[in-house]
């Protein structure tokens, strides 16, 4: 039986693997968002993203023929979550990353539910 060889110790190898630096941001993301705005970005992206596939807006948009005479009412809470271009995500990220984390801690997201439902009411009311 030949003698086991053992290579010598690499004095790059000698620690622990580095970290992964995506796995770190996004758990830093995680970390520093508050729940809301988290999931109101992370939809946010989505909507982006699922507009490689299909169209989300026509699917969760404030359509009024769809919201008053099919009676599709999510479409009032959905329509301010799409975003269908880089520029408008970068925008979303930029804005509500840094007021939502800030005034989430307020009724910051009550507002803004609220107004946004309340504009898509009118918009819907005032076009049918």
């Amino acid at each position: 039986m030949p003698p086991v060889v053992v290579p010598p110790r690499d004095s790059n190898n000698a620690g622990p693997p580095q970290p992964n630096p995506v796995l770190t941001a996004y758990e830093s993301y995680c970390r520093d968002t508050p729940l809301v705005t988290r999931y109101v970005l992370n939809v946010t992206v989505l909507s982006f993203l699922a507009g490689f596939l299909f169209s989300p807006a026509y699917l969760l948009a404030n359509i009024p023929i769809f919201t008053i005479f099919k009676f599709q009412l999510y479409r009032i809470i959905t329509s301010p979550l799409i975003c269908t271009d880089v520029l408008s995500l970068f925008f979303t990220f930029m804005g509500f990353m840094n007021h939502g984390v800030k005034l989430e801690v307020s009724s910051f997201n009550v507002v803004c539910c609220v107004n946004n439902i309340g504009t898509n009411l009118d918009y819907s009311m005032l076009i049918s």
